[in-house]
C-alpha cells in the first residue's frame, strides 16, 4: 500500500526521450525500481558476490547463515561488489559482529558495507527473524540505503531463472536486482555452479575464529 513500481526501459536511442533521461539509465537497458515517496532506489550485485553468498549457504545446509556486502552507494544507487561471509554459529553475538565488521572496513578502505543477506535453517523458511532484522538495522544505521536479502532456500536450483530470495531496502520490499557487468541471473548461478564444481570452499568468521589459518 502506497508503494509505486515503476517499470523504465531504455531505448537504443537516448536522445529520443529528450535531455531530461537520468544518467543512470544509460548503463542499464532495464531496470525495476521500488519507488517509496517518489525515491527510487537500485541495487546492483556482482556474480562474486552472489556465488560467495550462495556458496556460504551451501556449506553449512542445517544452519542459518549470514554475511555483508561491500561496495559503494551513491544516492539511491547501491553497488555491492564483494560479500563477506560471517556466522554460521555465533548469530546473535554483538560482540562477535563488531569486530568482524572492523576487520571487513580495514580490508576495504575506500568501500562500505552497503547490505546483507541471510539464509535461514529451513528449506521452505525465507522469513526475517529477530537477528535478521536486527543485523539490517545496524547497517541502516550506518548506511541508510543498505539492503538485506533474505535467500529463498528452495529457490536455489542450478536451471533456475529467478532472483533466489527476496530484497528489502528502508524496511520495503524491492521488487528486482541489478547485475554488474552485463551479468544476469542465469549466468550467476552458472558461476556459481562452476566454482561448485571446482570445490572451493567458502570460510566465514566463525571457521576463521576457530582456526586463524582458514581465510574468510
Amino acid at each position: 500500500p502506497g508503494i509505486n513500481v515503476h517499470v523504465i526501459i531504455c531505448p537504443a536511442n537516448l536522445n529520443a526521450l529528450g535531455p531530461a533521461v537520468p544518467a543512470c539509465l544509460v548503463q542499464n537497458a532495464f531496470r525495476i525500481f521500488l519507488s517509496p515517496s517518489s525515491c527510487h532506489m537500485a541495487v546492483s550485485l556482482s556474480t562474486e558476490a552472489f556465488a560467495t553468498a550462495i556458496l556460504h549457504a551451501s556449506a553449512h545446509p542445517t544452519r542459518a547463515v549470514c554475511g555483508v556486502f561491500v561496495g559503494t552507494q551513491s544516492g539511491k544507487h547501491v553497488e555491492a561488489r564483494h560479500a563477506c561471509p560471517l556466522f554460521h554459529l555465533w548469530l546473535n553475538s554483538s560482540a562477535m559482529l563488531e569486530v568482524a565488521l572492523s576487520m571487513i572496513e580495514a580490508l576495504y578502505p575506500g568501500e562500505e558495507i552497503v547490505g546483507c543477506y541471510r539464509a535461514n535453517e529451513r528449506a521452505d523458511d525465507a522469513e526475517r527473524d529477530c537477528i535478521a532484522r536486527s543485523l539490517h538495522a545496524m547497517l541502516v544505521d550506518r548506511v541508510p540505503q543498505a539492503f538485506l536479502w533474505m535467500v529463498h532456500n528452495e529457490e536455489l536450483h542450478l536451471q533456475q531463472d529467478v532472483f533466489p530470495g527476496t530484497l528489502y531496502v528502508e524496511k520495503r520490499l524491492l521488487d528486482a536486482v541489478e547485475w554488474l557487468g552485463g551479468a544476469t541471473v542465469k549466468s550467476a548461478v552458472a558461476k556459481t555452479a562452476a566454482v561448485r564444481k571446482a570445490h572451493v570452499s567458502v570460510f566465514d568468521f566463525d571457521d576463521h575464529f576457530a582456526d586463524v589459518s582458514l581465510d574468510w
